[in-house]
């Protein structure tokens, strides 16, 4: 009996005549045209988020399966602390973490996979440079790139080269790239190349601009991980610390979880220092994407 990895595989002959079946907005968009409600812009923001991170993170999930599994993370945490428990804060809180735990597994996935990928762009930056000082094409010289280019960046580019199969120009094959990798390089590199081809401008200059920005970026985030590095642990000492005085509260005089149960002026306390807590995380988390962005 054959294996069937050891199947043919099947070329697909190049159709230009299909390209206007590719979206030119790959995230979500309301549509101005329906009788029915349309979203806010909280929401819209909200709906280009989560397509933006199942995009970034290069799950081969969709965003329904997603959301069935946060569905399912919510049940089996809040039920599993409510049978263990009985308590309604404990299961409202085991509730929460366990809707955002998928969400929250697929962010740390874009978080390394955008690392690879920064770490990776100089190099591509520096190959395209010497290929264009060189004279030689363009696309030709992207397919040897691709070629060489190991996950993520290499099938980033081999996905955008198929793209150009269909009839697109090289410039708008690689309009997704940007947003697919997360890197402001990415989009960069992509409005140089678009502009050379529309307007004639000189590719050379901006790429050697670009690869000097690189490796002055590629200095700086090596400094700056050291910093947040330092921060973070810092963070999580501390958060560390509050979840081991709570546990010696409760060890120390189990049935405070029930006092503070029936009582509203207790839960409204309680409320209050959780969202404190959860405010005071998301400012530091805040910084700190916004010191990585600058």
């Amino acid at each position: 009996m054959t294996s069937s990895n050891t199947l043919p595989r099947l070329e697909i002959e190049p159709r230009p005549e299909f390209v206007e079946i590719l979206r030119d907005e790959p995230f979500a968009a309301s549509d101005d045209n329906s009788d029915g409600p349309q979203p806010s812009d909280s929401t819209q923001q909200i709906n280009r988020a989560f397509d933006r991170l199942i995009l970034q993170s290069a799950t081969r999930l969709s965003g329904p399966v997603v959301l069935r599994l946060c569905l399912l993370a919510a049940l089996a945490l809040g039920g599993s602390a409510f049978v263990f428990s009985g308590n309604l804060l404990a299961t409202a809180v085991a509730t929460g973490a366990g809707a955002l735990f998928p969400v929250a597994l697929l962010s740390l996935q874009r978080a390394r996979r955008r690392t690879k990928l920064a770490e990776q762009f100089p190099a591509l930056v520096e190959q395209i440079l010497r290929a264009a000082r060189a004279g030689r094409g363009l696309d030709q010289s992207l397919e040897q790139i691709a070629a060489r280019t190991p996950a993520p960046l290499g099938g980033e580019l081999r996905l955008a080269l198929r793209r150009r199969e269909l009839g697109l120009t090289l410039g708008q094959a690689l309009s997704e790239l940007g947003e697919r990798t997360g890197l402001t390089g990415a989009h960069v590199l992509v409005s140089a190349i678009r502009l050379s081809e529309q307007h004639g401008g000189e590719l050379n200059d901006a790429l050697q601009h670009l690869a000097q920005t690189q490796q002055t970026s590629a200095l700086r985030a090596r400094q700056l991980r050291e910093t947040t590095a330092a921060e973070w642990a810092t963070g999580v000492l501390v958060f560390l610390l509050q979840a081991l005085v709570v546990w010696l509260f409760i060890v120390a005089d189990p049935q405070q979880i029930s006092r503070i149960a029936t009582s509203r002026a207790s839960l409204g306390l309680v409320a209050a220092a959780g969202a404190i807590l959860i405010a005071g995380w998301y400012c530091v988390l805040r910084l700190s994407a916004a010191r990585r962005s600058t």
